[in-house]
């Protein structure tokens, strides 16, 4: 195996990524000269650990080639390769790569609560609902989108903000239990379907499939039940179903999450108004912190569009009274609305952790109204 990069050139900075695991221990790896298993198992030895007992390791590369040599590392220890046993994270930071892998115990990602235990529905067993409902455990639904986020993020792009948001939240709270539901995919995204990769449902189905799980979730005996929003398009139907469960006799709330943080937004943002909308600096920014191996940063585009009308919205800083219909693939040339050529992962940072602090305040009032 060739010589790693120098120290020098290996040096940085991490942090940039939320804790997304209860870690037994966590080690941060910024200066290796030689990528090897002696050299790596002498780092570990130095933070007091060893592999077997490391579950998050954090490493900065100047050379994404060195994540092969850590592959092998710890194909030498465990027997399979980093992508079969892990979670990995590749982002660019300042010209070099930082590298978050994730190694569970037993090659399984944890997300649990340190005093509740597990927060992931679909991870659940029957019995373990029947006590979650003993302990009047809260559900989070994370509504999005599949849908066209301009040349450069994902089309999963405003689920994996809710779903990624929801998660650490439910894992921060003890107070009281929070469960996440698994994530809905898919909403009300007409003014996308003319852009490839958008999957969109009509109202009503969306309306019909929102009210059918609130309602299966109720009858299980969970009342507290709060859909967290990552996309534009269902806002109205969400709020509408909001009114029309209450003819079920099952009360929910929901929210948007960049209406958690319009001041924060306005602190945090560069952009002039209309530059935090669609694959925008806010969403970008998400996205290069969320799953940044996904974000085609080269493919950034910048388009800011001034409302039809003065008094509508266009950004998520600041609302408006008037509403219209609006057609991506008319109104916009690359489907961006907005600037993520500003986009950074210390905003991305900053814009969630502002959303998660936010939401559990909400979430804590709202577990204390009695419907």
């Amino acid at each position: 195996m060739s010589p790693g990069p120098s120290e020098s050139e290996t040096r940085g900075q991490l942090g940039a990524f939320p804790p997304r695991t209860a870690c037994r221990k966590e080690v941060t790896i910024t200066s290796v000269r030689r990528v090897q298993h002696e050299a790596l198992g002498n780092v570990l030895e130095e933070a007091g650990t060893s592999l077997s007992n490391v579950l998050r390791l954090n490493c900065c590369l100047t050379d994404v080639r060195n994540f092969q040599a850590l592959n092998e590392v710890f194909q030498h220890y465990f027997g399979e390769s980093l992508v079969a046993r892990t979670t990995v994270q590749i982002a660019r930071l300042a010209g070099e790569y930082a590298v978050e892998m994730e190694v569970a115990k037993g090659g399984k990602r944890v997300d649990t609560n340190k005093r509740w235990g597990k927060v992931l529905w679909q991870e659940m067993t029957r019995p373990e609902f029947e006590e979650a409902v003993r302990e009047r455990a809260m559900v989070i639904i994370p509504t999005g989108s599949t849908e066209q986020h301009g040349p450069h993020l994902p089309v999963s792009c405003d689920i994996n903000n809710s779903y990624s948001i929801a998660v650490e939240v439910a894992k921060r709270v003890e107070d009281f239990r929070l469960i996440v539901s698994p994530p809905v995919w898919s909403g009300f995204s007409p003014h996308h379907i003319e852009f490839s990769g958008t999957i969109s449902l009509n109202l009503h189905t969306f309306e019909d499939l929102m009210m059918e799980i609130c309602k299966s979730i109720h009858r299980h005996g969970f009342r507290k039940i709060f859909m967290l929003n990552g996309h534009g398009g269902n806002n109205a139907p969400l709020n509408s179903i909001t009114q029309q469960l209450v003819q079920e006799k099952v009360y929910v709330a929901t929210v948007t999450w960049w209406n958690l943080i319009p001041q924060e937004l306005r602190e945090i943002g560069e952009s002039p108004l209309g530059g935090m909308s669609h694959a925008c600096e806010a969403e970008t920014s998400l996205q290069m912190l969320l799953q940044p191996e996904a974000v085609r940063l080269d493919a950034r585009v910048k388009e800011i569009h001034p409302p039809l009308m003065s008094m509508a919205k266009n950004d998520f800083r600041e609302s408006g009274p008037i509403a219209y219909g609006f057609d991506f693939k008319r109104q916009t040339q690359h489907g961006v609305y907005g600037d993520p050529t500003l986009a950074t992962l210390e905003k991305g940072q900053r814009i969630f952790d502002a959303t998660v602090s936010k939401l559990i305040l909400a979430l804590r009032e709202y577990y204390a109204v009695e419907w």
